[in-house]
């Protein structure tokens, strides 16, 4: 499951409704992450440092989903699921709730309908919980443990969650697996070779990072707060520091619109004043507070790519710098015949 599109960056995390109490000389979220991951690139005959693209496998990407990553590593430890799989959504869907792929995969971490369904994701006139972060998430950490119960290895499972479980089966008879306990990469398609090296140096990253600027300063605590739709205008007015929610990042935390129409008592996520100290209420990339994120304005363009196209002619043509592009392009790694480029 893949989604190229664009990166939203959002922010979760359950805590007890109405509490923002935070501890400050807690352990801080990613030395706690470090400290609990277990999974290991040395299983692969592969550099990890050297196959993949770092504008894309980049510090500044963790540091700005950090709310996310943390209510996905509660999830997934309650599920008994690594805590290395938290980065899997940055990857799958660049934690855009709405990203839909051309399979029809939808959500944050791609769910197929069949899968979805088969997992406890319904589908109604109102609501596709695929896109429900609070739902999808609890059901992908269902399916992963699942498919550890039947595989046995968690490379495994992340490669059978891009490729397909049928895959992984048939490619286990030809030998994926060495007889020394390896990922033989020749019986991996190209995708899925670069999303097991994606995933690992994401992680890589944070243990390497863990204790440097930008990653030292977030406490090991919720970021959100669980809370009923209608109590939410009573919500924000006990917290002034949260008044200028924007009602997109409202709606891009839980996936849906709050609406009343959902029914008064459905449960939805708003930030805590923790998440106001470190992240953008105004902006649904929730950028780091203090960090400039306007660019010259431009209208909406897009670019439609061609035969011969790379990311340095296109970002060439269009006179922007490579970084640049590929913030506006978190997903591409790299460039194909009718791919639609953001060009600001």
């Amino acid at each position: 499951m893949r989604y190229l599109g664009i990166i939203l960056i959002l922010a979760l995390a359950p805590i007890k409704a109405f509490g923002d109490n935070y501890i400050e000389s807690s352990p801080l979220l990613y030395q706690w992450l470090t400290n609990h991951q277990v999974m290991n690139p040395s299983s692969f005959d592969f550099n990890v440092n050297t196959v993949i693209n770092h504008r894309f496998v980049n510090v500044d990407r963790i540091a700005n989903a950090t709310p996310l990553i943390k209510y996905y590593a509660d999830v997934l430890s309650a599920e008994g699921v690594p805590v290395d799989f938290a980065v899997l959504p940055l990857i799958e869907s660049g934690n855009n709730p709405q990203a839909r792929s051309p399979k029809n995969a939808l959500g944050l971490w791609q769910f197929i309908p069949s899968t979805g369904s088969e997992w406890g994701l319904q589908k109604t006139a109102m609501l596709d919980e695929r896109v429900d972060v609070q739902k999808s998430t609890v059901s992908a950490a269902k399916y992963l443990k699942a498919l550890y119960a039947k595989f046995h290895n968690w490379n495994l499972v992340l490669a059978a969650y891009n490729w397909g479980i049928g895959s992984v089966e048939k490619a286990l008879k030809k030998g994926l697996v060495t007889p020394e306990g390896k990922i033989n990469f020749k019986y991996l398609p190209l995708e899925t070779q670069v999303y097991l090296l994606e995933f690992h140096r994401f992680n890589q990253l944070i243990k390497a990072e863990s204790l440097q600027a930008p990653l030292n300063k977030y406490p090991n605590q919720a970021y959100l707060t669980k809370i009923r739709t209608k109590d939410l205008n009573q919500y924000l007015l006990i917290n002034p520091d949260l008044a200028e929610l924007n009602h997109w990042v409202l709606k891009h935390m839980n996936g849906f619109e709050a609406s009343p129409e959902l029914g008064a008592n459905k449960e939805i996520l708003v930030p805590t004043r923790l998440f106001s100290r470190y992240f953008s209420l105004k902006k649904i990339s929730f950028n780091n507070r203090g960090k400039s994120n306007n660019h010259n304005e431009c209208s909406s363009q897009q670019y439609r790519t061609v035969t011969g196209d790379s990311v340095e002619s296109v970002s060439k043509k269009f006179n922007l710098k490579i970084d640049r592009f590929f913030d506006l392009n978190p997903n591409v790694r790299y460039i194909r015949p009718g791919m639609n480029m953001k060009l600001c």
